[in-house]
């Protein structure tokens, strides 16, 4: 036989926490946690994507929070899959310069803040 479970007091729910203690401890979310990634994936064209991963990385790169190398990491995940071929490849080294230029961001993200900043800016120059 069960018994009928007697509403909780105070609106609290069923792990003892209000909704209220809910909103007050929600956190500000890192770097990857953001969907800023959005303009990447609606640009039209090669150079658009990697005009917008650039000027992302370069905006992570000014904000240095702790986690800015996993969400570039994912901008850069987001990005290179609007470089595949019809099957379904990557560019090879030396194929398509801007999709080198991209990698080069990467290959920079664990160098200086100023290293990035030029490896990000070669990629708008070639965009």
């Amino acid at each position: 036989m069960r018994f009928a479970r007697r509403p909780r007091a105070g609106g609290a729910s069923r792990y003892g926490e209000c909704s209220a203690c809910r909103q007050m401890s929600e956190r500000v979310p890192y770097a990857d946690q953001q969907d800023e990634n959005v303009d990447v994936a609606h640009e039209r064209t090669r150079s658009d994507v990697a005009r917008a991963f650039a000027e992302r990385v370069m905006r992570l790169n000014e904000e240095r929070q702790d986690n800015f190398r996993e969400a570039a990491m994912h901008a850069f995940d987001e990005a290179k899959e609007r470089f595949r071929s019809d099957d379904r490849e990557l560019p090879a080294h030396g194929a398509d310069p801007l999709f080198d230029a991209m990698t080069a961001v990467v290959d920079q993200l664990e160098s200086s803040p100023e290293a990035l900043r030029a490896a990000c800016e070669e990629v708008a120059a070639r965009a």
